[in-house]
């Protein structure tokens, strides 16, 4: 008996509900007393007093009146990548500020405080727009994937202004900051007239929309599991030629998933025989994918009219083509999915791979410097180099890039993304930074030299590599190290067991607005032959999704063997740093890794530690962070 599946607004409102948060930007004008001049260091300092630091992250703070060779000192090449994600992009009004003070996250969470102060009001709407700007920059799917504890402090932040100072609100609870504020700048709140009439939030409109939902017509079609197959239909049947009526049909794919990822667009994801082709056909084009281990996806784009009837089967090799699966699908109006996960919106490719927005311009060149940038970033490395080896230090500077995987996979990305066939900012960084006297490990043509192997590099449910990946990362890394320090070679590749294991999804089936229980994928993880205190978990429990929390913030490691002549190493991460966390602290006496995604370039913490390396272990795509 067929059985068709109509998925409606209504059907797929309980998921909107989860996914449709925006940031509140509240925008204020509130009387100030006359001749008030307070630092807006001294505002943030009272103000960052109220919170139990404990709980707070790691944070850089930036103040407009300090020297050029201060840790406050906000280099202006660097102030776009802040507020803009442009390196080196002009912000006219910070030259126009007559003071201000950032006190910013080093890392992907959520709490933050910026003050600016204007020498004339006529600039408020201008400074309220550069913090607008920030406000949109940190809801670009960062803390979404790595803090999404945090959401609820992003989706209550506030821009407002008391007389000549424009402040940014992102805390815990800005209901203790607040009035902190307000008696420093002698502005007591308490009528509504001294409140704009723009004062309503995103989140009241998604709030009362909610409250128009009839929850008992709510049907959630997040996944479905183990639903009938269909009968067969007239235009499924397979398109090989030669086939005759004997020839044994392929089992029929089994659906675990089906969503919209976007208005028009219909993610479905299942299980098949291992080694089959996927067919999905009935939407705007014909697609057919091949799976990996007998897990597949896909992604339909549906016609914005009337209803798309789909047709789902499964062929192997030899085999015709299975039974269809129908879906009947509309295009909706109200899918958040791509908004909510910004940068980290899932973009569907070929054998069961997913890749992230911000794999994009790298891979089609769209993000290449100009003459300017690199004439400023190779002088940033210059002077990185300069203090690494004066001073008596003489310690190296390292980058250990990663590609990401569009680079190393090409033939897995949907064909409306072209890979770009001239330089790469990869190989623009490599060059400048090589110039400057930096040492640039470029891991792109090592991945693909093993891009085949049996045990995969990167995972195809996650944005992050895989221990296989990272040992191959480590070895490059270590067997340059070793040329000065034998003792630090790599491990024989004997000392690590990889292996595979099915679980489920990491963070892809997350920024796609489903649960990681319906995608599940056979990874890649090592087991590690020899003994280290720095031996844990790094995964959620049945997951290949990294547990952040575990390995963000600082720390130090140390090798107890004094019988080896190792050396050290003060090391700047990303995401990417966790995988080969324990090889890497295996091969150094100590090691002073910084917080996760802080890049602060601290000349006393790094003079004090005594390196004789400084390492930066990221992906292709932060590469934009590491700039200054």
């Amino acid at each position: 008996m067929k059985k068709n599946l109509l998925l409606t607004a209504a059907a797929m409102s309980m998921l909107l509900m989860f996914s449709s948060c925006q940031n509140s930007t509240v925008s204020e004008n509130v009387t100030q007393s006359e001749n008030i001049n307070v630092a807006p260091s001294d505002i943030i300092e009272k103000v960052v007093a109220l919170y139990d630091s404990s709980t707070l992250p790691e944070s850089i703070q930036f103040e407009k009146n300090v020297s050029e060779d201060d840790d406050k000192y906000l280099e202006p090449d660097m102030a776009g990548t802040y507020f803009y994600d442009e390196y080196a992009k002009e912000i006219p009004i910070l030259s126009k500020l007559e003071d201000y003070c950032l006190y910013m996250p080093n890392s992907k969470r959520v709490f933050e405080v910026d003050i600016l102060k204007v020498a004339d009001k006529a600039d408020i709407d201008e400074a309220k727009e550069l913090l607008e700007a920030r406000l949109a920059l940190k809801n670009n799917g960062d803390v979404h994937t790595y803090a999404p504890d945090e959401v609820p402090y992003l989706e209550a932040a506030e821009i407002y202004n008391i007389g000549n100072y424009v402040i940014l609100l992102a805390t815990t609870d800005n209901s203790l900051a607040r009035p902190v504020i307000e008696e420093m700048l002698s502005a007591p709140q308490s009528s509504e007239e001294n409140t704009s009439e723009n004062t309503d939030t995103d989140n009241s409109v998604v709030e009362s929309s909610a409250e128009t939902i009839n929850k008992e017509d709510v049907k959630e079609f997040e996944s479905i599991i183990n639903v009938d197959i269909t009968e067969s239909a007239d235009n499924t049947q397979s398109e090989s030629e030669n086939v005759s009526p004997e020839t044994e049909k392929t089992e029929p794919p089994v659906i675990s998933v089906v969503s919209h990822n976007d208005n028009t667009k219909l993610f479905i994801c299942g299980t098949c025989t291992e080694g089959s082709v996927i067919h999905m056909r009935g939407g705007v084009s014909d697609l057919t994918y091949t799976s990996d281990d007998g897990h597949f996806m896909g992604n339909v784009e549906l016609n914005s009219d009337g209803i798309n009837t789909i047709y789902v089967t499964a062929e192997e090799d030899g085999k015709a083509e299975s039974e269809p699966y129908i879906i009947d699908a509309l295009a909706r109006t109200d899918v958040t999915v791509p908004q909510t996960a910004g940068t980290y919106n899932v973009i569907v490719g070929d054998n069961y791979q997913c890749f992230v927005q911000d794999e994009v311009e790298d891979f089609t060149g769209a993000n290449i410097f100009s003459e300017s940038q690199i004439e400023s970033i190779q002088k940033n490395v210059e002077d990185k180099v300069k203090f690494l080896q004066s001073g008596g230090r003489n310690a190296e500077l390292i980058y250990l890039i990663a590609p990401i995987p569009m680079n190393i996979y090409p033939e897995n990305v949907p064909d409306e993304y072209k890979q770009a066939t001239g330089i790469t900012r990869a190989q623009q960084f490599e060059k400048l930074a090589t110039d400057a006297g930096a040492t640039v490990i470029n891991l792109t043509d090592v991945f693909m030299e093993h891009k085949n192997d049996e045990y995969k590099l990167y995972h195809k449910t996650d944005t992050h590599w895989t221990h296989y990946g990272a040992y191959l990362g480590y070895r490059e890394l270590m067997n340059h190290i070793g040329e000065k320090f034998e003792d630090a070679k790599p491990r024989p590749i004997e000392d690590f067991e990889f292996y595979k294991e099915r679980v489920m999804g990491g963070d892809m089936p997350i920024n796609l607005g489903i649960s990681p229980e319906y995608m599940i994928e056979n990874c890649t993880f090592a087991r590690y032959n020899f003994e280290s205190k720095y031996d844990i978990n790094i995964y959620f429990e049945g997951t290949n999704r990294l547990d952040n929390a575990l390995m963000q913030n600082p720390i130090i490691t140390k090798n107890e063997d004094s019988s080896k002549n190792l050396p050290r190493a003060y090391i700047f991460r990303d995401s990417y740093g966790t995988n080969p966390f324990v090889m890497i602290s295996d091969r150094f006496s100590e090691i002073s890794w910084q917080g996760m995604w802080g890049y602060n370039f601290d000349k006393g913490s790094i003079a004090d530690f005594n390196p004789d390396y400084v390492i930066y272990i990221i992906t292709e795509r932060d590469i934009r962070d590491i700039l200054g």
